[in-house]
């Protein structure tokens, strides 16, 4: 090599390293975090805290992780504030003894950057804080916020009038009454926040603010995030405007849970409740058919290109408990079916986790008598037999353990509660009966659906995911997106995955009126894909739905409505490794507009928003399979194959097509794709779903291409045609459920 060429590659080399080392110096990880603050004295519960119930939705849907804290406990610590974009409360009342501490802790936080959005009560009444310091502590805060507390408490408003409103943040469900709520008086300090709701009173020249944004976060005074209780609850301010201007998340790639393969996500899971039960519905009168029996025959024969994953309680397949012969040979025949996947809905199916968190025998023992015989034994051999059960008896549950709607505190007691068996020995059960190949991937939470934190310890042990909760719906009679659960919730160290749609009980009033509701699920379904897609399909119900025509009858018109939806179906356990992902996952900031997604688990589409002039810079990704933009934003579909991949945005000026790009990408699929490999102007890749096998590409160039399919035993291959504009669509003519192989290759005209 001449001195020439040895200085021109020594100076290629040494540019490298130095846009590198920038680049790696420039790393910034991308703060998701948010750290909610409730108080367990006024709520009870996390579970029933507006914070959780209200705000965590539009929050995940922001690409924002709550995580709560119960300030009945304390303050947060260092570790848990260390990697946090911002702060958010919820307060009815005082939540503080000591008030000046916890204003010097806000203080100390947003000096280091972290955001503060106040919801409600501030926390604390500055009326009664003691001494200078408290007082200018308080209004440190809240100047930081860009905001002057001005020590007056407006109880009498009817002579409040609006004085500025955006219609952008503010009448998102509802309109303001025309009488205003009490408020306490604050002002903008000039320059440092921006208004959304103002109001004067008549004869009075100040103006009040109710609804406000700053660099530094934002505040909605008490009453006017929204009104009624929260089971009714409609937002007078937009959440989701709201909360991204006050987080400023525009900077925040979102981990999208709803669409994979740019598709809306389709999954649906059944809870195995009523296997036993006799089915009256159209056709199987007099026969004594099983609900079990039915749902094989009319919905898992019939809708094969639906996966659907049955979670059955075991003991009504274990011989010892309420299980038979017949009932384990028809969940071999289910669990069969290739697309079928095997959950768990545990052993005993407890109805009331709480009353078992400490289990105590002697506390079950009044409630034994209310317990259904075993087929074939009468009812006291079908129960544990306690010794001495009158002296023995403990407290009665409060209603935090045991709802009023529960009779007993689970379905079966053949013996005392066992945590152990209703996690692992349900798993066992049900792995005696499964085909080779498969496994049981996801417990199903029975009841309440309010396990506690040595429940999800036991489960992840088991290598299994877990889902169900929330009972998300949005129609005519819940109108608001406040009905539409967050994705999940933090139980100690660990994630309950909620379900993406109620099942049929909350269509029914509990299974006791109006059958027929379940299809009203269609219309939630609806309102969450428009304006907004804020949750993907699920269709999630009990075996007891085929126990009546009419019912029996809305099952199958939802499921008929989901085979006319563009759909990516999936199964139930893929789901939850998505939102598993959501919450584990990092991202980093490696230079403009690029990210590195670590840790993401079965999460594979981030989306950007208000990117309709945005598009993946292929060029400057790694691990990118393709895009496609929906409601002004742009889904980028990632490589389940490549560990860490890396996102590049670009400018687009063309909003009305897909984007040109140096190499083929995915715009659509039904079979998500993954291990994408471009060979000069053709690809391969690998696919696996449920269905027939839709792609669209974007061809680097329009012409004839061959595509190459192979499942393993059959091979096909045939000819498709990208339009002008590099659009090529095709149909694998291949069963996917256990994937195949796919080579795209350019024809070459020699005429």
């Amino acid at each position: 090599m001449s001195a020439w060429r040895r200085a021109v590659s020594g100076l290629v080399l040494l540019t490298a390293a130095v846009l590198a080392a920038g680049e790696a110096a420039a790393e910034t990880a991308v703060r998701r975090v948010v750290v909610g603050l409730f108080n367990s004295a006024d709520e009870v519960t996390l579970r029933r805290s507006r914070l959780h119930r209200l705000a965590e939705m539009p929050l995940n849907h922001l690409g924002l992780v709550l995580v709560p804290h119960d300030v009945k406990h304390g303050l947060p610590s260092d570790e848990v504030m260390r990697d946090a974009r911002g702060i958010v409360t919820w307060f009815s009342y005082v939540a503080f003894k000591d008030s000046q501490a916890y204003l010097a802790w806000l203080d100390a936080q947003m000096e280091q950057g972290k955001k503060l959005v106040v919801l409600d009560h501030m926390g604390v009444d500055p009326g009664q804080l003691e001494g200078v310091v408290g007082r200018k502590l308080f209004d440190r805060v809240l100047a930081r916020l860009g905001l002057r507390w001005e020590r007056e408490w407006v109880q009498l408003t009817y002579t409040a009038r609006l004085h500025a409103s955006d219609p952008t943040m503010v009448g998102f469900e509802r309109p303001f009454p025309p009488i205003f709520a009490p408020y306490h008086r604050v002002s903008l300090i000039p320059g440092k926040a921006r208004s959304h709701l103002s109001v004067r009173r008549v004869g009075r020249g100040e103006t009040d603010q109710l609804i406000v944004t700053s660099l530094a976060g934002g505040y909605a005074s008490e009453d006017y995030a929204g009104a009624l209780p929260v089971d009714q609850w409609s937002w007078y301010i937009n959440p989701f405007e709201f909360f991204r201007v006050a987080f400023h998340t525009d900077d925040v790639p979102k981990l999208d849970t709803t669409t994979l393969a740019g598709r809306r996500i389709y999954y649906s899971h059944v809870d195995g409740d009523a296997w036993h039960n006799i089915s009256s519905a159209e056709g199987y009168r007099g026969k004594q058919k099983t609900s079990a029996e039915v749902h094989y025959e009319q919905v898992q024969l019939k809708y094969p290109d639906l996966p659907v994953t049955l979670g059955p309680v075991t003991a009504d397949l274990e011989l010892a408990w309420y299980g038979d012969d017949s009932a384990r040979k028809l969940a071999k025949k289910m669990f069969e079916l290739p697309h079928v996947e095997v959950g768990s809905h545990t052993h005993s199916h407890p109805f009331a986790w709480g009353f078992f968190r400490n289990p105590d025998p002697r506390r079950e023992a009044p409630f034994l008598k209310l317990y259904p015989p075993r087929p074939g034994h009468t009812q006291g051999d079908s129960v544990w037999r306690p010794e001495g059960a009158a002296e023995q008896q403990g407290p009665p549950p409060t209603g935090e353990e045991m709802s009023k709607q529960y009779q007993r505190p689970r379905s079966y007691a053949v013996k005392p509660f066992d945590i152990n068996l209703e996690i692992g020995g349900s798993l066992k059960v049900l792995s005696e009966l499964l085909p080779p190949g498969k496994r049981v991937a996801i417990m199903q939470w029975s009841g309440d659906t309010s396990p506690f934190e040595r429940v999800l310890e036991l489960t992840a042990q088991a290598g299994v995911r877990n889902i169900n909760g929330g009972d998300p719906r949005m129609d005519g009679v819940y109108r608001s997106y406040a009905q539409l659960s967050p994705l999940g919730i933090r139980v100690g160290r660990f994630w309950q995955v909620y379900s993406s749609g109620g099942n049929e009980n909350i269509y029914t009033d509990n299974w006791r009126a109006r059958f027929y509701g379940y299809r009203n699920l269609v219309e939630t379904l609806g309102n969450a894909e428009t304006p907004i897609r804020v949750k993907p399909i699920n269709v999630y119900y009990h075996f007891y739905i085929v126990e009546r025509e009419d019912s029996l009858n809305s099952l199958r018109y939802v499921l008929d409505f989901v085979r006319t939806q563009e759909i990516a179906p999936i199964t139930t356990s893929r789901y939850a490794a998505i939102v598993d992902g959501f919450y584990a996952a990092r991202i980093v900031a490696i230079g403009e507009e690029r990210w590195r997604i670590e840790n993401r688990d079965g999460l594979q589409t981030v989306r950007f928003d208000r990117a309709s002039l945005k598009s993946v810079d292929f060029a400057r990704s790694e691990g990118v399979i393709g895009q496609r933009h929906h409601q002004g934003s742009l889904y980028v579909a990632l490589d389940p194959a490549v560990e860490k991949p890396v996102v590049a945005l670009r400018a687009d000026e063309r909003p009305d097509r897909e984007p040109d790009a140096e190499v083929a990408y995915l715009i659509s699929a039904r079979w998500p794709v993954e291990a994408l490999k471009h060979e000069g102007e053709g690809w391969r890749f690998r696919a696996q779903g449920f269905g027939t096998g839709e792609f669209a590409w974007k061809a680097p160039a329009p012409g004839r291409y061959t595509v190459e399919a192979t499942d393993g035993t059959e091979k096909r291959q045939f000819t498709a045609i990208a339009d002008a504009a590099g659009r090529l669509e095709f149909t694998v003519p291949l069963d996917g459920v256990h994937g195949v192989e796919v080579v795209v290759r350019r024809v070459v005209d020699t005429q």
